[in-house]
């Protein structure tokens, strides 16, 4: 999580080498690049150099990532593949190259879409509807604080993801309940000791995956709305018939939803959360008392709104609401992602 690569003795567990990857690089560009926090595919040893990912905006603040190249203590940092249409900082020591589309063959034309007059998608017309009349949430959607071309919060990029800062949005913060706010510091602590449920390959729950830059596809059929995240591959259901609660739902990471429409908005009532869930990266508790309310609206084709209100009395004094917007996505579709694919260290891992 801090951006350092080391190695380690297998005799005595002693640090022999390592090298700080979250710091500033000077670039052949003259764009300033920083490495960071480090996420995904492992270190990869070939050819007398050592290769690594760094950068991963969501977990450490330093929001450029570049390719650095040191002979035989080389470090690759990239910008994630998935998450660029190609490479923009280039540092010593690597050739610029074209960097692969997020989607492989040729540029995705979703069936639908309505045209200006030059044939560009129009974003700004009005949103489709279903069979029975109510709009269609359906089609690929990123999180209005991620933009695969620019750094969140700088040079023009667009503002944070909500639910990536500590505060959520707001200046003062959640209205935390003191055990809440003890709560909160203790997570912030395991924060940094690298136990975020995102490092952990963990589900994250409604709040975080909806805020989350990789993207999500909803599927809206009379009745049904169902969201495939493209992080872990993971899914959940929202019942749009207003069916009533289970009594007793087991408690989940999701918990259970229902729905009924209120106009041309979508109101979904969520209970049955697991204990333990984090509100935001930065360990603002959940309990298994929350009620979450979701309000989405698509007000033109290519904007989605979902304003969330999160009501747990065990963790903060009154209800609070963070609005979550999302854009459509339409040159690109889900790709696999295994968090833990290919994973090798856990059975390296010795205690003291």
């Amino acid at each position: 999580m801090d951006g350092g690569i080391r190695a380690y003795s297998s005799a005595d567990g002693t640090i022999v080498w390592q090298f700080d990857t979250n710091r500033e690089f000077e670039t052949v560009n003259g764009v300033k690049a920083n490495g960071g926090a480090m996420d995904g595919p492992g270190a990869v040893v070939a050819d007398g150099m050592l290769y690594i990912n760094s950068g991963y905006v969501s977990l450490i603040d330093r929001p450029r990532q570049c390719v650095v190249g040191v002979w035989y203590r080389l470090i690759k940092m990239r910008m994630r593949m998935r998450h660029i249409r190609r490479c923009r900082f280039c540092c010593p020591g690597f050739r610029s190259a074209s960097w692969p589309r997020r989607h492989s063959g040729s540029a995705i034309q979703p069936p639908g879409v309505p045209r200006t007059s030059d044939g560009k998608p129009n974003l700004t017309a009005a949103a489709p509807r279903l069979s029975d009349g109510k709009p269609d949430f359906s089609g690929v959607w990123e999180n209005d604080g991620f933009d695969p071309n620019r750094a969140e919060g700088l040079d023009g990029g667009p503002p944070k993801t909500s639910l990536l800062r500590s505060r959520l949005g707001s200046q003062d913060g959640p209205p935390y309940q003191p055990v809440g706010s003890g709560n909160w510091r203790k997570e912030t602590g395991r924060f940094r000791q690298g136990t975020i449920p995102d490092a952990r390959c963990l589900p994250l729950g409604v709040l975080q995956m909806m805020a989350h830059p990789l993207p999500k596809k909803i599927v809206h059929a009379p009745g049904l709305l169902v969201i495939l995240h493209e992080r872990n591959m993971e899914y959940r259901q929202i019942f749009t018939d207003n069916r009533p609660m289970p009594d007793d739902p087991q408690p989940s990471w999701n918990g259970y939803s229902s729905a009924k429409w209120d106009g041309d908005t979508l109101v979904v009532q969520t209970r049955g959360f697991r204990n333990g869930l984090w509100a935001d990266f930065n360990g603002s508790p959940l309990t298994d008392r929350l009620k979450m309310t979701e309000r989405f609206r698509r007000p033109v084709f290519g904007k989605l709104e979902v304003e969330v209100t999160v009501d747990d009395r065990s963790a903060y004094a009154k209800p609070w609401t963070v609005v979550l917007g999302q854009h459509l996505a339409l040159d690109t579709d889900l790709l696999e992602y295994a968090c833990l694919e290919n994973e090798k260290d856990v059975p390296h891992l010795q205690g003291k």
